[in-house]
């Protein structure tokens, strides 16, 4: 044992093995009684803290099962981190990976603000499902509540015009995703293709 340095700390005797570079363990014998199962294996850190490997590895699990997430999650994470408000429950996951990636193209981050057109489809009951991205780049907080809105489709046909309500208040230097629906009974064309459409942000 002449590689193997003793240390007495009161009751306990700490053995350190491999020179401090290696495994240390610590083994704590009571004087009344022995028990040389209360024994842990300990990890010395570069800069020479003392590090007890069962509760490293318990700080690991902890950590493992925080990263288990599912992909909605990752999703509207990696959104936050790339300057995006509050991400809507309504949007499915395929929308949040194309505005996401469509962000990242479109939307360049400095002092000036814009709204920028991402996508515009019919649902279901054939309203108009818009999706706007605005961004903020003052310094104070913007609020906006209404919108001039002119869509025209593939066929160059007015199929709605006026104001739309977006009512968003969005924090400096972030983008806010903004979801507007409109009524069909609002369409001046019911017969709608939209497989090319253009807006223009005024009012006839």
């Amino acid at each position: 044992m002449s590689n193997i340095n003793k240390q007495k700390s009161g009751n306990d005797t700490i053995v350190i093995k491999d020179k401090l570079n290696g495994l240390v363990t610590i083994t704590t014998e009571d004087l009344s009684k022995r028990d040389l199962t209360n024994s842990f294996i300990y990890k010395i850190c570069p800069d020479g803290k003392i590090l007890n490997v069962h509760e490293e590895n318990k700080i690991d699990e902890k950590l493992e099962k925080a990263s288990v997430k599912n992909p909605r999650e990752i999703l509207i994470e990696k959104s936050i981190k790339g300057g995006f408000e509050k991400i809507s429950d309504d949007l499915t996951d395929l929308e949040l990976v194309r505005i996401l990636e469509f962000s990242e193209r479109e939307i360049v981050k400095n002092n000036d603000s814009r709204m920028v057109l991402f996508s515009v489809e019919t649902t279901n009951s054939g309203d108009l499902k818009v999706i706007l991205l605005m961004y903020n780049g003052s310094k104070s907080e913007m609020t906006i509540d209404k919108f001039p809105f002119k869509l025209k489709d593939a066929k160059d046909k007015v199929i709605t015009v006026g104001l739309i309500d977006i009512n968003k208040t969005i924090s400096p230097s972030k983008i806010a995703i903004c979801e507007v629906q409109i009524e069909k009974a609002l369409l001046n064309e019911q017969e709608v293709d939209l497989t090319t459409w253009t807006v223009t942000f005024e009012m006839e």
